[in-house]
């Protein structure tokens, strides 16, 4: 059992790098890989990864990506048709590279916008800092990927609705991350860009020639995590030729989160990563570091969940059962929906 199999399915919190790989590659292979990427131009897929250094995305044999929006009676229409354009400036930038459509029924859907009720803020969140308006979560199960949410906080933490500019562009930067870009962009001028402000962009959101790059680069890649049959996908190049093989770019991975550490300084999420990732290569100090770090930032209840299920994992991992078992009734006591049943059964069964 990994943290990362019940921490990101809270909170998700995705040019080539010119580096020479470990890897020894066939002259077949570089030729493939100079073709790719000359064929395919400026992009970031480096910073694209899943945790862990994984290439999460939707299986291209499963196409097209089925989206379902939730109604919520609560906020605005323009919260909803927000999620609807969203969806249509990505597949209008994207072209035929991935079809979707979209489906009346959540159970038949692999993307899946929701609004939830930011009912209050936990910490006071300062002007200069900042704001969580949504996340994507993908949910992972035994390394099969199975649908992909994505939350959007129906006010911020005055308990005003967002304005309409605001909601278009971070659903357009959030449902860029559910097809399968985790990290961020480092171009400011990208939708990608981590720290989007969103008013201080076009009124229509804009989509970057690099964002859709990385996306068609994505999907030309083998992934490690997907919703279908990896075998049933045709003319992929394996990661490990773009990229380094998973250990390089965990590597990898770890610094581009301390980038974004250093570019949010006050953000808990960041941290969280940051523990997953160290935790992925069983570095417990590190991992213990960055939850502790995170505490403090916690400005939703959602954040200290996460936070406290963090905890209780380190403290499962170091087999320390009563200080396992505290944390876990903090989460508990914020948010019982039974996904931490499995974790509670690990606890209990140290001794």
């Amino acid at each position: 059992m990994k943290l990362k199999e019940l921490l990101f399915l809270l909170i998700f919190l995705f040019s080539l790098a010119s580096n020479a790989f470990a890897i020894e590659l066939t002259q077949s292979e570089r030729i493939a890989r100079q073709s790719i990427l000359y064929a395919t131009g400026d992009n970031y897929l480096e910073k694209a990864y899943y945790v862990g250094g994984k290439i999460l995305r939707w299986n291209k044999s499963e196409f097209p990506i089925k989206i379902f929006i939730e109604n919520y009676i609560n906020a605005p229409n323009y919260y909803t048709n927000a999620f609807v354009r969203a969806v249509l400036i990505w597949q209008t930038a994207l072209k035929n590279v991935i079809p979707m459509k979209f489906v009346v029924n959540e159970e038949d859907a692999n993307i899946i916008f929701k609004i939830v009720n930011n009912k209050k803020f936990i910490r006071q969140v300062e002007n200069h800092e900042e704001r969580t308006l949504a996340y994507t979560s993908p949910i992972v199960k035994k390394g099969k990927l199975i649908k992909t949410y994505i939350y959007v906080y129906d006010r911020d933490s005055n308990r005003k609705y967002y304005d309409p500019t605001t909601i278009l562009n971070i659903s357009v930067h959030e449902f860029g991350h559910a097809l399968g870009i985790a990290g961020h962009s480092t171009n400011k001028d990208s939708i990608m860009y981590p720290l989007l402000n969103p008013k201080e962009q076009k009124k229509t959101a804009f989509i970057s020639r690099s964002d859709v790059n990385t996306i068609t680069l994505l999907y030309k890649v083998t992934p490690d995590i997907t919703n279908g049959d990896k075998t049933k996908e045709r003319g992929n190049i394996r990661a490990e030729i773009l990229l380094g093989d998973e250990d390089e770019r965990e590597v990898y991975a770890i610094k581009q989160a301390l980038e974004e550490v250093q570019l949010k300084p006050n953000d808990c999420a960041s941290r969280l990563k940051l523990a997953v990732l160290y935790e992925e290569r069983n570095d417990y100090n590190k991992m213990f570091q960055y939850i502790k770090e995170a505490e403090p930032l916690a400005k939703t209840s959602q954040e200290l969940y996460s936070t406290y299920v963090a905890y209780s994992y380190y403290y499962y991992a170091k087999k320390d059962k009563q200080n396992a078992k505290n944390y876990l009734n903090k989460a508990l006591n914020i948010q019982n929906d039974g996904s931490l049943k499995m974790l509670e059964t690990y606890i209990n069964k140290l001794r």
